[in-house]
């Protein structure tokens, strides 16, 4: 994976594995901004190239905090990002510019070697009487001249330095920018985070107040509740028992109390059917086996008894009562005739006197 734009080095090989390439936007128009960034005379095919993240400025990059203190895996262009920034290229200028100024230094020190060797050979020439010696010393001096040529060709302390101190100021500088430009980002996001924050605190103090209503209301009407449930209760006692009470609230399962039973039990002696029918509409009472199967005390015997004999007193007055009144029925029915008999009688005797006396 390599840079797209021109005379830039970065590939994913060369940079370290935090460093980010974006792919080419499918907006025509924004993807024309980018080919033309590229600067490439050459077609190539933007939707299988990619452009490093060096062309891009800090506010470019959406998720950078988010990145950075590690909330996010990949850095995310802003929509709409263009890219700006030739770093890559500036640094190949600043080379090429070093390389050139070098190169015409050692140009400049083989032009000096080279007429200082005339200026020796003519000298050479001219004093034919100098030594062996002498054309030694020649030699080694220019011998060292070479050598120094060589060392200053080599090193060239003076203009690496100016080199080096420019970089470094220019690459400080874009440093500088760099970081301002981050912290006004920042700036800008806190401030945005102030806006959400203050907003989200009145969001809160609302919800609060609402709740807080809600919870009074809340309250007030279970207060009412429970005063209406204690009423409830005490109406309950005063017509159920504990028993009949609890298998209103648990079901059929109750434990039955001894009085509870023995009361219900005269009810049932009394009049089965009624009790029968209280069963079947759900009244609390115990069952019908429970109450034939157990053995009632002597006061309510007693009471049981009472009241058989009151029915049986109730039903003979019941009967009496009735024969009186099919009695009575009788003796309507048959009075008529009797009248009836006797008027027909004297009306035969009245006809009879009346044919004797004609």
């Amino acid at each position: 994976m390599k840079c797209a734009v021109l005379n830039c080095k970065s590939t994913n090989l060369s940079r370290a594995s935090d460093f980010s390439f974006f792919r080419f936007p499918s907006e025509p128009t924004l993807l024309e901004k980018w080919m033309k960034f590229c600067r490439r005379k050459n077609k190539f095919n933007p939707s299988t190239s990619v452009m490093c993240m060096n062309h891009f400025t800090p506010d470019d990059i959406e998720n950078r905090q988010k990145f950075e203190m590690g909330f996010s895996k990949r850095r995310l262009l802003k929509n709409g990002a263009v890219p700006t920034l030739y770093k890559d290229n500036v640094e190949q200028e600043i080379d090429e510019a070093t390389k050139l100024e070098n190169k015409r230094i050692v140009d400049e020190l083989l032009k000096q070697y080279d007429a200082d060797l005339t200026k020796a050979e003519e000298l050479k020439e001219t004093t034919i009487d100098i030594s062996e010696n002498m054309d030694e010393d020649i030699e080694d001096f220019l011998k060292n001249e070479h050598t120094l040529i060589e060392n200053q060709e080599s090193q060239n302390p003076l203009h690496v330095s100016y080199t080096q101190n420019s970089g470094e100021v220019s690459d400080t500088e874009q440093k500088l920018i760099e970081l301002k430009r981050a912290n006004d980002a920042l700036q800008k996001e806190n401030s945005q985070h102030r806006i959400e924050l203050a907003a989200a605190k009145r969001i809160l103090i609302g919800e609060q107040r609402r709740h807080r209503y809600a919870v009074q209301a809340l309250s007030k009407r279970l207060t009412i509740v429970e005063t209406q449930k204690k009423n409830y209760e005490k109406k309950l006692e005063s017509i159920f028992s504990k028993s009949q009470i609890e298998m209103i609230k648990n079901g059929n399962s109750v434990s039955w109390s001894t009085s509870d039973i023995e009361a219900y039990k005269v009810i049932y002696t009394t009049n089965s059917t009624i009790y029968k029918f209280l069963l079947e509409k759900g009244f609390p009472l115990p069952s019908i086996r429970l109450i034939e199967s157990s053995s009632p005390s002597p006061e309510i015997s007693k009471i049981i008894k009472r009241v058989q004999e009151q029915e049986q007193d109730q039903n003979q007055n019941e009967l009496q009562q009735q024969d009186a009144d099919l009695y009575e029925e009788e003796q309507q029915q048959q009075s008529p005739s009797s009248l009836q008999s006797l008027m027909d009688h004297s009306y035969s005797e009245e006809i009879e006197f009346e044919i004797l006396n004609e």
